[in-house]
């Protein structure tokens, strides 16, 4: 089975890596709490601990589009500027980071139900490579089309996957596009063009590759002994010796 992977590592971690320093505006827009949002952190969640963790969770969710994972150390800057609206000490993070998984179970459904969050189904995989197909049929560069989909899920207030499923579904997607378009190219051929574009791919017999490899090898250098060569095959005259 071919593998559904179309990531090199060094790309993969473009998307995976959200450690590089934020600019005030990304900080502005993705973890500023409303005063509302304030309010119900502060009456919900009563520890300063869980407090901080439920909005860095939050800030996740709204950028990298996913919630912070086991054992992740939050972006410093985002846990300073929460914390700073909360009016806690950053360090209380550390408890929420070491605390139960029931307390990020709970956040996550919390998420969900009061922030329009939602998880990542089968439904939205099969919404989603209906959404990229248009794309996959004008580019098939793999970053192109992760990165359509990681911002999409932000959109969508879709909570992100791991990126292996990202990937996945990009590559299936781009698939299916790279089938279309040969059935869309090929769909008018008749019997006789599809049997010379067959015989393209046949080694005959003395030569070194087929026709379509010869095709695709780039040209000689244009030196004149080159041009006089070229020029006597196609007249059928031998070039001077």
């Amino acid at each position: 089975m071919p593998t559904r992977e179309l990531l090199a590592p060094s790309q993969r971690a473009q998307f995976t890596d959200f450690t590089a320093p934020l600019d005030d505006r990304t900080l502005a827009r993705f973890y500023t709490l409303s005063d509302t949002e304030l309010e119900l952190i502060r009456r919900r969640h009563r520890r300063a601990s869980t407090q901080l963790g439920f909005a860095v969770q939050l800030g996740y969710a709204r950028l990298p589009g996913r919630v912070l994972r086991v054992g992740e150390e939050a972006h410093p800057q985002i846990v300073a500027t929460l914390a700073s609206q909360l009016g806690v000490d950053p360090a209380v993070f550390a408890a929420y980071l070491h605390g139960r998984d029931t307390t990020r179970r709970e956040h996550l459904l919390e998420l969900q139900r009061d922030y329009g969050f939602r998880s990542f189904s089968a439904m939205i995989y099969r919404e989603l490579a209906g959404w990229l197909l248009p794309i996959a049929l004008s580019t098939d560069v793999g970053p192109v089309l992760v990165g359509a989909l990681v911002e999409e899920l932000r959109e969508r207030k879709v909570l992100a996957p791991a990126l292996s499923t990202i990937e996945r579904l990009a590559w299936e997607t781009r698939r299916r596009a790279e089938r279309l378009v040969f059935v869309r190219l090929t769909a008018a051929l008749t019997d006789v063009q599809r049997e010379q574009l067959d015989g393209l791919l046949v080694m005959k017999p003395g030569a070194r590759m087929t026709t379509l490899a010869a095709l695709r090898q780039p040209p000689r250098r244009p030196t004149p002994a080159t041009f006089v060569a070229r020029a006597g095959a196609r007249s059928g005259a031998q070039p001077p010796s």
